[in-house]
């Protein structure tokens, strides 16, 4: 499948008529995460189901916008019933066009346990530093930016910033990046620490980190305006409830408060307990798996639907050829 040229040239190439033929004869689902262009172009010459699966642009684009930058015509998709808009936030197709929000199954992300090992985050045995992960900081520029003003928000802490970065950043030559870890030794990095501070400040993005963070126990500072708010708010947590459990309202306020909890363990274990309704009731992996199962439904009924019409059409023609039969058979004996 990895030879195939369909995702060159940005998915705007022309397809290949081997490979549709390879495609329409094994597959059943072909999910995307990007090139929203291309899954829609896919969903009028693929027989299966497509499935868009968006983790968010953080408000700088939308799925949308990319799909007519590249020629693609949304209005193609009215009444599609082979391409599902399946969305890691619920806030998502807020900025979408509904004409690519159809068939909508949101999709909830989480974090599977055991690809953390064994680390468990404990208050009387965490240090008192604040970590964050920034990765790829000195090879694109939407990254640079991120560390840069969050250097500028949270500097004066104890910081060590995770990612695959070269130690020190490089030129940037900062002691707080950390630099590449391998997972092991990245995980327990992350959860001797005493708190996190999650840069991310838009609705429609959510890294990825922050909720392996709080799955480890590690209490996780978040701003007003994330993801992380947004999502609490929409499963009924409310604003108020939001401030008991980390959330934070501008950057002098989160210094401020990991800055207690870098002098007070026990403020630190106040918040991740209070954390744990996110991992139990938005960031839920047997919720998602529900969610999964449902869009496994959607998969077979669509499935069931497309050969009902084959199986009509035969009916059809097995009907007329005994109707010219039964035609011939009276003038016959007429």
């Amino acid at each position: 499948l990895q030879s195939l040229s369909l995702c060159a040239g940005d998915g705007c190439l022309p397809f290949r008529q081997n490979e549709l033929d390879l495609l329409n004869k094994y597959v059943d689902v072909i999910y995307l995460t990007v090139l929203p262009n291309l899954a829609i172009r896919l969903s009028k010459v693929f027989d299966g189901l497509v499935i868009f699966r968006p983790f968010g642009h953080a408000g700088l684009n939308t799925y949308s916008n990319i799909a007519e930058f590249y020629g693609t015509q949304l209005e193609e998709l009215n009444g599609k019933a082979n391409f599902h808009w399946v969305p890691i936030l619920t806030t998502l197709q807020e900025v979408e066009s509904p004409a690519i929000c159809i068939n909508a199954t949101h999709l909830g992300a989480f974090v599977t346990n055991e690809r953390l090992g064994r680390e468990c985050w404990d208050p009387s045995t965490s240090e008192p530093y604040v970590v964050e992960t920034i990765p790829r900081i000195n090879k694109q520029k939407y990254y640079l930016d991120i560390y840069k003003q969050y250097q500028k928000d949270h500097g004066r802490l104890p910081l060590r910033i995770l990612g695959g970065n070269e130690p020190g950043g490089g030129c940037l030559e900062d002691t707080a990046i950390v630099g590449y870890l391998d997972d092991t030794v990245y995980y327990s990095t992350a959860a001797r620490a005493r708190i996190s501070i999650y840069h991310g400040r838009s609705r429609y993005h959510l890294h990825y980190h922050p909720i392996e963070f709080m799955a480890l126990g590690v209490p996780v500072l978040f701003h007003k305006d994330s993801a992380f708010a947004f999502e609490a708010r929409h499963f009924g947590i409310s604003s108020e409830e939001l401030l008991k459990c980390g959330m934070y309202q501008s950057s002098e306020q989160a210094n401020e408060m990991a800055s207690d909890a870098l002098k007070d363990p026990s403020v630190a274990m106040e918040w991740s307990q209070r954390q744990r309704i996110f991992m139990d009731q938005i960031f839920n992996r047997d919720l998602a798996l529900t969610q999964a199962r449902w869009l496994k439904t959607r998969v077979e009924q669509f499935e069931i639907q497309k050969a009902i019409p084959e199986k009509h059409s035969l009916i059809t023609r097995v009907r007329k050829e005994l109707k010219r039969a039964w035609s011939r058979y009276v003038v016959k004996h007429s």
